[in-house]
């Protein structure tokens, strides 16, 4: 449960109930599914569609702010009447899938990474880089998105990129949908069975989640493997940077030339146009603890066990610090 909230009242408008509030536990960091009931004390799951907040005070907000939460959900059908003398419950942002398909095959489409290419390769001087860069128009790199991908993501068998890093690692590139869509990244062990979070990239984002040297390493062993060979460069959102790396440019350059349908003249414009995506300067901090590894000083961060957001156990960070144990 990510949080409760004591409702102050609740109004249905149109086809949307709007539940004002205001949290006596947890924290709220944007849409996701909630838990309500009615006077008998039967339960229902709603999505949270949209939000507004009332005198805010800080993001994400917790109980401690006097913020009061507008969530909108979609009306109930009689004879479910929410009540509104039970906390509003939070079911956290993080919702597991159910069921997934591998898209590695798209990786060979040039539509794909079109539509990647619109998020992460864009800069004041290449405003359309799937045109530029790969030859595609807005229409296509559109459609693409709207009649294959989007529906992929809104069911219950979300996308995902398995990337085989040696005969028990792995890292799982997942676009999860839901209350919000989000493009995840996790690691895990074959033998143990552990899977963990490292962050995920979307309005609420949760990152960085991986430090710089754990992405080059990361780069270099998926490139000793029969994955495509420009699929290390979905991991490149998880990693912020303190200032531009002239040998991670060169490395997401030979990447970027490795793109179907890709003018190589440009994959170094490209490249450099994703690292600049991810300096954040003096924010991209970590710090070393000795009973749990290498963590984020980013507020919003996975990786960093004092951020609200963070579903990351104590034994969570152990395995990462053990995934990464050749990595300094």
């Amino acid at each position: 449960m990510s949080f409760r909230l004591q409702i102050d009242n609740v109004e249905n408008l149109g086809g949307e109930t709007c539940i004002r509030g205001r949290l006596i536990e947890g924290a709220y960091f944007g849409p996701q599914s909630i838990r309500v009931k009615d006077s008998t004390g039967k339960s229902r799951t709603a999505t949270i569609l949209s939000h507004e907040l009332i005198n805010p005070q800080d993001w994400p907000v917790t109980a401690d702010h006097g913020t009061q939460l507008v969530l909108h959900i979609a009306k109930s059908s009689p004879p479910f009447i929410i009540d509104a003398g039970s906390p509003v419950e939070g079911l956290g942002s993080v919702a597991l899938r159910r069921d997934c398909i591998d898209l590695s095959r798209e990786l060979s489409e040039p539509l794909f990474w079109g539509n990647f290419s619109t998020l992460y390769m864009v800069s004041e001087e290449n405003d359309s880089p799937y045109e530029e860069f790969l030859g595609l128009s807005q229409n296509d790199v559109n459609n693409y998105y709207t009649r294959f991908l989007a529906p992929l993501i809104n069911s219950k068998t979300w996308p995902i990129f398995p990337l085989v890093i040696d005969r028990d690692r792995y890292v799982d590139v997942e676009w999860a949908g839901g209350a919000e869509y989000q493009d995840r990244v996790w690691i895990g062990s074959r033998v143990s069975e552990h899977r963990a979070l490292l962050g995920y990239q979307s309005g609420h984002f949760s990152v960085p989640g991986l430090r710089p040297s754990e992405l080059a390493w990361l780069l270099e062993r998926i490139a000793q493997t029969t994955a495509h060979p420009a699929s290390g460069l979905l991991l490149v959102p998880m990693c912020y940077l303190p200032e531009p790396d002239a040998r991670l440019i060169e490395t997401l350059a030979n990447l970027c030339a490795r793109i179907p349908g890709a003018r190589v003249e440009l994959a170094d414009t490209m490249a450099t146009n994703m690292v600049e995506h991810q300096v954040v300067g003096v924010n991209a901090r970590w710090e070393w603890r000795a009973s749990i590894g290498w963590c984020s000083t980013c507020r919003y961060s996975q990786r960093n066990p004092q951020s609200p957001l963070s579903i990351l156990s104590e034994a969570d960070f152990g395995f990462i610090d053990l995934f990464f144990s050749e990595v300094r």
